[in-house]
């Protein structure tokens, strides 16, 4: 047992009623970069918005730099001090109108070669990733007829085909394979690249169906992962391996921006705290559970507990640190439909994640009654102590990183996932992403 934070809640028992600078032409023309708030799990969020809205938040360095230089990969960031993978900032900036995402990309790294006096240079370097090669035996796909027709390239689901059935391919490439398969089936390669070293040139066609990684626990013999589904259906291998890509190496940045200019933040934080329209109700009895939280500020749930709503609110992920509150809090189930302020709804979304939580908390306060307070208790938890460690003194040079390698052709099990740590302290490992 240990003494946690708790959330206590009390209801009224009455329901709803460096990069190198470019020239300025290249430039945000206003950006507020600051250090993130701490929260239990970070995770980075946001990205390019219509009109010229760039929002990045808990994102490292090494996120930064991904996005700056438009890559898919953590690993193809190189070096670097210790703490670039560990440290998180928010940058919340305005790009011309006439912008895209990747002159905003280019934008974002003349703003850190300015404000971390960032500098980095471009190399290639052997880099981890799922090798997509030919396998040992005879191909099982068919070279494709010629087809001018590029509409009715690629890998699509039959129209009326049901649940499950698959993707047709057909006239693909295995360059484009290789692209398509790690958007698609993304939970089987975490942040690790799919490269086609099949030296396979020309068009083929193919059917291939694979198991979600999340539902192949459950689908036991039934079940085919993405490693076994290229083998049976391609007659190709996906395995883990290093192999020579593009990177970019840190030379040097600052752990510390530099300060923002006057009055930036606030001309940049669009900051409200109550939703323009809201309706909360009870669910019809046959109403299925639906969630969709848009980033612009609009919430649908339906089907929902009021606990589910407050640990949303409060951004609370274990049913633990919430307590308190009458029987129905957990039984009756509500639908909610809000919609935030926007100044411009053309220019996307101007709200932070923390905005719409608190418009959520407001809500809840003033629909339900609801007062809560936060107090230490005893809580069941799982304790991280020394009992025979294996653990080896790390290098102060490393940066600090936890990396996951999901389970691959050949493991004990595609649902595995091994983590490989440098340079980490324990409070740091406990804060590292797990499960999968």
């Amino acid at each position: 047992m240990r003494a946690l934070c708790v959330l206590v809640c009390m209801l009224l028992l009455t329901r709803v009623a460096s990069a190198q600078p470019a020239n300025a032409a290249s430039a945000f023309d206003a950006a507020d970069v600051h250090v993130s708030a701490r929260v239990r799990n970070p995770a980075v969020r946001g990205g390019y918005y219509a009109g010229g809205r760039y929002e990045l938040h808990n994102a490292t360095m090494v996120d930064l730099i991904r996005y700056a230089w438009s890559l898919n990969d953590n690993g193809r960031v190189i070096g670097g001090p210790a703490w670039i993978e560990d440290d998180r900032f928010d940058v919340i900036a305005q790009a011309p109108n006439s912008s895209t995402r990747e002159t905003a990309n280019q934008m974002l790294r003349t703003l850190l070669a300015d404000r971390f006096r960032l500098v980095v240079h471009e190399d290639n370097r052997p880099v981890a990733a799922y090798a997509l090669t030919v396998g040992k035996r005879a191909l099982v796909m068919k070279p494709s007829p010629p087809d001018p027709d590029a509409a009715t390239h690629g890998c699509q689901v039959p129209a009326g085909a049901a649940p499950g059935s698959g993707r047709v391919c057909r006239g693909m490439t295995m360059t484009k394979f290789a692209v398509w398969v790690q958007s698609t089936a993304n939970a089987y390669f975490g942040d690790y690249q799919v490269v086609d070293l099949t030296g396979l040139t020309g068009q083929w066609n193919f059917n291939i169906n694979w198991t979600a990684r999340a539902r192949l626990s459950d689908a036991c013999s039934a079940g085919i992962s993405i490693f076994d589904a290229v083998d049976k259906y391609m007659g190709l291998r996906l395995a883990l391996q290093d192999v020579p890509l593009p990177v970019i190496v840190v030379d040097r940045a600052n752990e510390k921006p530099t300060e923002n200019p006057p009055g930036v933040t606030k001309k940049l934080t669009v900051s409200f705290t109550e939703f323009d329209v809201a309706d909360i109700k009870p669910s019809a009895p046959d109403e299925k559970s639906f969630e969709n939280i848009q980033p612009g500020g609009r919430i649908d749930l339906r089907a929902t507990t009021l606990r589910e709503l407050i640990k949303y609110a409060w951004n609370i992920e274990d049913d633990d640190l919430l307590a308190g509150g009458p029987k129905w809090v957990d039984s009756t189930r509500f639908s909610v439909l809000a919609r935030a302020p926007s100044e411009d709804p053309a220019k996307g979304p101007t709200l932070d994640e923390d905005d719409l939580r608190l418009m959520m908390r407001n809500l809840l306060t003033s629909r339900f009654h609801l007062t809560t307070h936060s107090e230490i208790r005893p809580a069941t938890v799982y304790a991280l102590s020394a009992n025979k460690a294996k653990l080896k003194k790390a290098d102060p040079a490393n940066r600090t990183s936890c990396r996951g390698t999901p389970g691959a052709a050949g493991a004990a099990s595609p649902l595995s996932r091994s983590y490989t740590c440098r340079n980490v302290t324990m409070p740091q490992l406990h804060h590292a992403p797990a499960g999968g």
